[in-house]
Order: C-alpha cells, then sequence, then structure tokens
C-alpha cells in the first residue's frame, strides 16, 4: 500500500534539549550603547534650556538693577562644539541658544522686559510678588493694605535681598510691627504701625503701679477682690439646674380631609342600586 511506504512516513520530533544542556551557556548581555527604536532620542535639550532658565532668573534676583540680555547671557557661560577634533567656543549672539533663551525670558511671567530700556536694546528685571526692594516702597505697600492680614517676610525677600536688615531697622523705629520666630528671631510677618496709637505712659504712674504688692496667698486675693466688689475669675459659676421632667407630648392636630379632585366624575361612582325595579 502507498501509504505504507517509506518516503510518506512521519519523521519522529526531535528531544527538546533540557535544562541541564543549556545550563552551561551564557546569556548574551544586551548592548547598553543599542538605540531603543520605540522611543525617541533623548537629547536633553529642554532639560538643559530650563536648567538655564533658572540659573538666569537666579542671576536677575540676585541683581536688583535692570541688566541687558548680554549680560545675562554670558553669566550662563553656554559653549557649543567647533567642529570634529575642535575646542569648545562660547555660543555666539544669535545663535540658537542665544535666540531660544532670549524668547523665554521676554515673556517669562518672572520677568519685567522692557523694549526701550539701554536705549533700544531691551532691559531684564527679576519680577518678585511684591514690587517692594527698600524700606519706602514696603511702607508705601503697608499703607495701600485693605485687609489686616500680614505681608510674609518670605516673599519680600524675593527680589529684595536686604528685606530682613530693613525690617529689623524699621521695627526698632516704631514704623512697622513684626512677629518673629521664638526660636531664631527671625521676621516672619510684617503690619503697618500705626504712631498716633502708641502712648507714653509716665514714669510715676508705672512706678505706682509696679509699686503695688500682691497677695502671696491666691485666697487672699479673691477674698480682696470680692471685698472691693469685683468677681474674681476663679469664683464659681452659678450654672442652672437642668429641667429632669419628662417633656409633656403635643397631641398632633386630626389631619384634614385631603382636597377632592375630578368632581366631574363623582356620579360614575355612585351607588344606584337601590333604585333598581
Amino acid at each position: 500500500m502507498s501509504f505504507l511506504k517509506p518516503g510518506n512516513a512521519t519523521s519522529a520530533p526531535s528531544p527538546t534539549p533540557s535544562n541541564s544542556s543549556q545550563a552551561g551557556k551564557k546569556r548574551p548581555r544586551p548592548d547598553a550603547n543599542a538605540p531603543v527604536f520605540s522611543q525617541p532620542e533623548n537629547t536633553n535639550s529642554g532639560y538643559e534650556t530650563m536648567t538655564r532658565i533658572t540659573f538666569a532668573l537666579d542671576h536677575l534676583r540676585d541683581n536688583e538693577v535692570p541688566m541687558t540680555f548680554d549680560d545675562v547671557f554670558r553669566k550662563l557661560s553656554i559653549v557649543e562644539p567647533s567642529g570634529p577634533g575642535g575646542k569648545p567656543r562660547p555660543a555666539p549672539k544669535g545663535g540658537r541658544d542665544w535666540n531660544v533663551l532670549y524668547t523665554i525670558l521676554k515673556r517669562h511671567p518672572k520677568v519685567e522686559y522692557d523694549s526701550t530700556g539701554f536705549e533700544g536694546a531691551g532691559s531684564f528685571r527679576y519680577r518678585p510678588k511684591h514690587n517692594v526692594r527698600s524700606a519706602e516702597h514696603l511702607k508705601g505697600l503697608l499703607q495701600r493694605q485693605t485687609s489686616s492680614v500680614g505681608i510674609k517676610v518670605s516673599e519680600l525677600k524675593d527680589g529684595w535681598p536686604g528685606a530682613v536688615d530693613a525690617i529689623n531697622e524699621l521695627d526698632k523705629k516704631g514704623e512697622i510691627l513684626v512677629t518673629r520666630n521664638q526660636k531664631t528671631s527671625q521676621p516672619l510677618l510684617v503690619w503697618q504701625n500705626d504712631p498716633s496709637l502708641s502712648h507714653n505712659i509716665d514714669a510715676e504712674f508705672r512706678n505706682m503701679f509696679l509699686s503695688i504688692a500682691l497677695p502671696a496667698n491666691p485666697d487672699d486675693m479673691r477674698s480682696r477682690l470680692e471685698a472691693a466688689g469685683l468677681k474674681p475669675v476663679s469664683a464659681p459659676r452659678d450654672v442652672k439646674p437642668l429641667n429632669n421632667q419628662p417633656q409633656k407630648k403635643k397631641k398632633k392636630a386630626p389631619r384634614k380631609g385631603m382636597k377632592t379632585s375630578n368632581t366631574h366624575m363623582l356620579n360614575v361612582f355612585r351607588d344606584y342600586s337601590d333604585k333598581k325595579k
């Protein structure tokens, strides 16, 4: 028979190699420099740009005066390769890095840009939350406050490096009110101080007040206050007794009849069985 011919016989499957036969082989490590085609190439250009913007803002914050973009760009010390085998050179004016940083800083919310500054070259200046850069500016800001909320010193220090020294000086003069940290005595909040509310006490009255001796025993103090017709704070409060009697339940008012609707159909449901003949 044809199906018994050797040519048509099914070949036997080859044996699967056991784990013991593959134990001696080491798995090759993937190449660390091989490109990953499922992701775009990471050039870190965006990260470098934002880092440079941060350094530029710090430089503008430390300098309270307006600056040209040339000064800011020179402070960043950006270099670029000059070619194969060449040494790095400073990034040129008008290059890619120059244009990118100029455009971002010009529109940044933390930067004040004046196109007419430096004879039309443009000026850049750090923009703090409060436009305060001196003691007179601070007093003017406090006078314009419409609420009693104090101004944080941390917000004043942003853009005004000498804020703490000026606040301490105004506090000594009594021109502002300051709350401080109990441990470090650093100012935290500031308010306006009205000098008209400050009254000097005569030395004679101060000495008279301090010469009054308080009784050593608190009970004596209480009896002396009561003898003078004053109520001491430690006096027991008059508490009214609670009414523990059960309250009477109110009787519910009788329920009124419901409003009748569909009055034109009352005759339909009436019983006419008594009228049958």
